[in-house]
């Protein structure tokens, strides 16, 4: 009954054609990449696109309006993570997107990336990318030869990215992260919120404490 209150009834009887069972009820199992969105949400959705304007891209009153409710709803989040006054919040597709803008901008620092051995592919391939383009620099090469560039890329990158390990329990390992970031000049630390594999949730309060940040 509660699910009825959340989502629209479209949305919780959805079906799917299959060709063994016939129609059947879809199952959302994958909700890190695509979470089928509430009720309210659909309901403020709909009832924005009814005096949506271009964002920062007109002069009309709708795009006047548009513009305050975009640029407000940075202040919104600012107060919902409690991010100091002076910090700015940057919207992007999704959290892939963000980590290979962020992993572009910090190739320009020095230092090295700490990521664990059980983050997803996604949030620490970027990292190795960006790090061996900027190792070897703008020359140009054939089509013929982008595998060998990839390969060497991969290479390079992966010499300023260390992994901090788990334990028997699958856990972070403080004692692995400790020494890594008292033997390197990290200038990114990686940390899941939640293993995609395990479901494991590290203590990120407890991590922070560690009195080496």
């Amino acid at each position: 009954m509660k699910n009825i209150k959340l989502f629209d009834k479209r949305i919780i009887d959805y079906k799917v054609q299959t060709k063994k069972l016939g129609e059947v009820a879809y199952v959302n199992l994958d909700n890190a990449a695509t979470t089928v969105p509430m009720k309210c949400v659909e309901e403020g959705v709909k009832k924005y696109l009814a005096g949506y304007g271009s964002v920062h891209r007109g002069a009309g009153e709708k795009s006047k309006i548009s513009t305050d409710v975009y640029e407000e709803s940075r202040e919104i989040i600012k107060k919902f993570v409690d991010a100091e006054s002076d910090s700015y919040v940057i919207y992007t597709g999704n959290t892939t997107g963000a980590i290979n803008t962020l992993a572009y901008f910090f190739s320009f620092l020095k230092g090295k990336i700490a990521v664990s051995t059980i983050e997803h592919s996604s949030s620490w391939l970027p990292w190795i990318k960006e790090e061996g383009v900027k190792k070897i620099g703008a020359k140009r090469f054939g089509l013929n030869k982008l595998d060998k560039l990839n390969e060497r890329i991969q290479k390079l990158g992966s010499k300023e990215v260390v992994f901090y390990d788990i334990n028997d329990n699958f856990e972070f390992d403080l004692g692995s992260i400790e020494s890594i970031l008292s033997k390197n000049k990290i200038k990114a630390f990686v940390l899941t919120g939640a293993s995609n594999v395990t479901g494991y949730c590290p203590d990120i309060k407890k991590i922070s404490e560690l009195g080496i940040f």
